[in-house]
């Protein structure tokens, strides 16, 4: 009787180590999903800040150049009026 009440907590036990290690994994599969979530949300903020970051120097060069057009537009109207501006 010892042997079979032995048996039935050895198979318990077994039963409840199984049930462990399922959920272990179950936990793992679900920690390396968010982790490959993660990993892909990081990619695209950084490919966002990357075009982000061109658009804003793009923007600067643009703003310069607008900027040495108006102060070549200034001076050419302060040194030379508006003559010539309807030939």
């Amino acid at each position: 009787m010892t042997a079979f009440v032995t048996n039935i907590t050895a198979f318990v036990t077994n039963i409840t180590t199984f049930v462990t290690n399922i959920t272990t994994f179950v936990t793992n599969i679900t920690t390396f999903v968010t982790n490959i979530t993660t990993f892909v949300t990081n990619i695209t903020t950084f490919v966002t800040n990357i075009v982000a970051f061109v658009t804003n120097i793009t923007t600067f060069v643009t703003n310069i150049v607008a900027f040495v057009t108006n102060i070549v537009a200034f001076v050419n109207t302060l040194f030379f009026g508006n003559r010539g501006q309807y030939c």
